[in-house]
């Protein structure tokens, strides 16, 4: 994401702050002055955006993609791992360190198995769960 604000925002800033288009929602809403909508995953990036600590964070975001050649949906987690599910029936997964590899070549779903779980685990249960978002 590239933002400009002029005064607010330091030329040339960089961030590692893990967040997705629902934020912007939160974002949004701090900035005008209003409450984010309840039952949002939202977390507001404005303290990142003028260099303040910021407080609130995701473990991971999910991103439900329904362009299936690309994967249906993925979890990218806090530290880098992302888990793109290609095939739920196949329990066809693949696992990327986005950290160490950001262009997705090398695939470690096999050299990692108890990460890949525990990330089907977390995506599982924010796809089922009842959030209208997904």
């Amino acid at each position: 994401m590239i933002v400009r604000w002029l005064g607010r925002i330091a030329p040339g800033t960089q961030t590692n702050h893990l967040s997705a288009h629902y934020d912007f929602m939160a974002t949004l809403s701090e900035l005008v002055g209003i409450g984010s909508p309840a039952g949002k995953d939202s977390i507001s990036c404005l303290p990142t955006l003028i260099g303040q600590t910021q407080e609130a964070e995701h473990d991971y975001i999910v991103v439900n993609n329904l362009f299936d050649p690309m994967g249906s949906s993925a979890l990218i987690a806090q530290d880098g791992w992302k888990l793109i599910e290609i095939d739920r029936k196949k329990n066809h997964f693949q696992l990327y360190n986005i950290h160490d590899d950001n262009e997705e070549r090398i695939e470690l779903s096999s050299q990692y198995p108890e990460i890949t779980s525990r990330l089907k685990e977390a995506l599982y249960w924010e796809l089922d769960s009842a959030r209208p978002d997904l």
